[in-house]
C-alpha cells in the first residue's frame, strides 16, 4: 500500500518560500522516481486514494483500497452526540499534509464560520504540532491545541463537525 509521498512534496514546493524551492524540487525529484522504481517492482500497488492513483498513472498496476474506519471503536448515535458548535481538526500535525490544512482552514474558513457561530471553537488535536500549529492557541483564544491525547473519541464527541 502506497500514499504518494511525492504528490505531498509537490504541494509543499508550491507554497514553499523561494530560497527552500532548489532543495525541495530536488527532493520532490528523487522521491517521484524512487516511487516509479519501487511500484515496478510488485505485481499490483494499493493506492490510499483515488488522487494518489491518478499521481502515480504512471504505473499501470495501481488500485485504490481508500482509508478505512473502525466503526466498533469510532460509533455514533443519539446519545453520542456533541451539543457545541465547537470544530475538532484530527490527524497527525508532525505530517506536512496536515499542518498545511489546519494553516489554510484558520486562514480561510475560520473566520467565516466565526461570523456566523461566534462562540465557536477549533480543537486541533494531533501529536507533533510544531511551533506555527502551537502559536496558533497563543495568538487565538478559540484554538485549542491538545498535542498528543490518549483518546481522540472525547473531542469527536464534543464537535460538532470534523474538519
Amino acid at each position: 500500500m502506497v500514499d504518494a509521498l511525492s504528490l505531498n512534496m509537490k504541494r509543499r514546493l508550491e507554497r514553499e518560500k523561494l530560497y527552500m524551492k532548489p532543495l525541495l524540487r530536488l527532493e520532490y525529484t528523487k522521491l517521484r522516481k524512487y516511487e516509479a522504481d519501487i511500484c515496478k517492482a510488485f505485481d499490483k500497488v494499493i493506492a490510499c486514494s483515488e488522487c494518489d492513483k491518478q499521481f502515480l498513472s504512471y504505473n499501470e498496476n495501481v488500485a485504490v483500497c481508500p482509508n478505512g474506519v473502525d466503526t466498533d471503536f469510532f460509533y455514533f448515535n443519539e446519545s453520542t452526540k456533541g451539543s457545541s458548535s465547537d470544530l475538532c481538526f484530527l490527524g497527525n500535525m508532525g505530517y506536512f499534509p496536515n499542518v498545511d490544512a489546519v494553516l489554510f482552514f484558520v486562514k480561510k474558513i475560520f473566520p467565516l464560520v466565526k461570523k456566523k457561530i461566534s462562540n465557536v471553537k477549533l480543537y486541533i488535536v494531533g501529536i507533533n504540532p510544531p511551533g506555527c500549529i502551537r502559536n496558533l492557541a497563543r495568538k487565538y483564544q478559540d484554538i485549542i491545541v491538545t498535542g498528543f491525547v490518549e483518546d481522540v473519541r472525547s473531542y469527536l464527541k464534543k464537535a460538532a463537525v470534523a474538519v
